[in-house]
């Protein structure tokens, strides 16, 4: 590009979507997008002016203001659907989110998303990396002006990691430790991982760039080709019951008889002797209350959870061999995450009476003209700006919780549309967010 004009780097496919934005203030919506159409360089017509008002509905809205009459969120949108009108190969976005509310900056992002998926090439120039690393495949950072890679960190280079664990727990805590850095390589049955068969596209995700190896480990070749990767392998993850492990021969005592720096976590749905009774992440939640209907959980929550814990113990457990240069064995127990992530609910928190269970009229789910509203306005200052626009008075903290005050927000919530609640929070600082009416 260097060199080059303006014109010819756009004739090359390439849009631009500058920090300062760069809209036509004295022009309309409607004009700084269409001003902007044309076919892309294989004359495609992908984004199309209906395609990028159904991307930006608040844009939809303001067809008939003019660019300086638009909030900067507003303008932001209007700079990226402008872009998207030139149909490009390459999308470069400069700074997308600066200075923009937390709920804008929120949409900016899934935008991001929407134009990855629909096939657009994008190179995202932002600080806010967190974001960035979530929607990009390859990334880099700048820091004091040099170039670092930032697709992974390397908290655990040179960490190598054996993995027996089928299904979804261990292969979850498997993608963790390869983000940390670790190199991982996952040992799969003949006949393959189960996850890999019921959730195949997810099954991927999990274990994306990792070494894969088919083994039967109930056949000397199997062992044989097991027992030379743990001769210089750092931590063994299995989710196997004890007793098929012990069946094995990789039970912990011999294990670490052969091998002394080998550190072990081990995946199992209860504790100590309940280890060898049959559970799954449905059992282990409805088991501390996390299921108290008849409607399925939101997310596998124990199993997550155990993932989380499982590469918790692997850290400590390089730690520990970094000190002692000893390996030690850590089980984690998906019931004990599931108990662990329902302590909310059992100190009363979650429950019908509770601040966050919907006894405070700021935290809680309502209906609007449009869909719903998820609505986080715990603290006072985010409360009181909720009920200010609701037209209430708030008096004391009892406020919040009387039935009255739950009847004004809830009538107030379903007099507005999402682009309306959306726009309301991001001018008011309200933390809510605005979803499609339930299936």
């Amino acid at each position: 590009m260097n060199g080059r004009d303006i014109f010819e780097v756009a004739q090359l496919g390439i849009a631009y979507v500058p920090e300062g934005r760069g809209i036509f203030g004295n022009l309309s919506v409607v004009e700084n997008l269409k001003m902007a159409a044309r076919p892309g360089t294989n004359g495609q017509h992908d984004w199309t002016y209906e395609r990028v008002l159904e991307t930006f509905p608040r844009l939809k809205e303001r067809l008939g203001h003019g660019g300086q009459q638009l909030s900067g969120g507003e303008q932001q949108m209007l700079t990226i659907g402008r872009a998207l009108m030139t149909n490009p190969d390459v999308l470069i976005l400069d700074e997308a989110t600066e200075g923009l509310a937390p709920l804008i900056a929120r949409e900016i992002w899934r935008i991001c998303s929407v134009i990855k998926d629909s096939g657009i090439s994008s190179i995202i120039v932002d600080k806010n990396w967190k974001h960035v690393t979530a929607i990009t495949a390859r990334n880099h950072g700048a820091t004091f002006g040099s170039l670092n890679s930032m697709a992974n960190d390397t908290t655990l280079k040179g960490v190598r990691v054996v993995s027996l664990a089928l299904n979804l727990p261990g292969p979850a805590a498997l993608m963790r430790l390869a983000n940390m850095g670790a190199t991982c390589t996952k040992i799969n049955p003949p006949q393959g991982d189960p996850m890999a068969h019921y959730t195949p596209g997810f099954y991927d995700i999990l274990h994306k760039g990792m070494k894969q190896i088919s083994c039967d480990l109930k056949e000397a070749k199997g062992q044989q080709a097991l027992h030379q990767l743990l001769a210089k392998t750092d931590v063994l993850l299995t989710s196997f019951r004890p007793s098929a492990l012990n069946k094995l021969g990789l039970s912990w005592k011999t294990l670490h008889k052969q091998y002394p720096k080998l550190n072990c976590v081990t995946v199992v749905g209860a504790p100590g002797p309940l280890a060898e009774i049959p559970g799954h992440d449905l059992t282990y939640q409805a088991e501390v209350n996390l299921v108290p209907g008849m409607t399925l959980p939101a997310s596998l929550f124990a199993d997550m959870g155990g993932a989380l814990m499982a590469s918790e113990a692997v850290l400590k457990a390089v730690i520990k061999q970094r000190s002692s240069g000893k390996g030690i064995f850590h089980e984690v127990a998906l019931s004990d995450a599931a108990a662990w992530l329902a302590l909310p609910r059992q100190w009363g928190m979650t429950l019908p009476k509770g601040a966050v269970g919907g006894a405070h009229a700021g935290y809680n789910m309502y209906a609007c003209k449009n869909g719903r509203v998820a609505v986080a306005a715990l603290e006072p200052h985010f409360a009181k700006s909720l009920c200010d626009a609701a037209g209430i008075v708030v008096k004391d903290g009892k406020t919040l919780f009387a039935k009255s005050t739950h009847d004004a927000i809830a009538s107030f919530l379903a007099s507005k549309t999402r682009q309306q609640l959306d726009k309301l929070a991001a001018d008011k600082d309200i933390p809510l967010m605005t979803l499609p009416k339930a299936l």
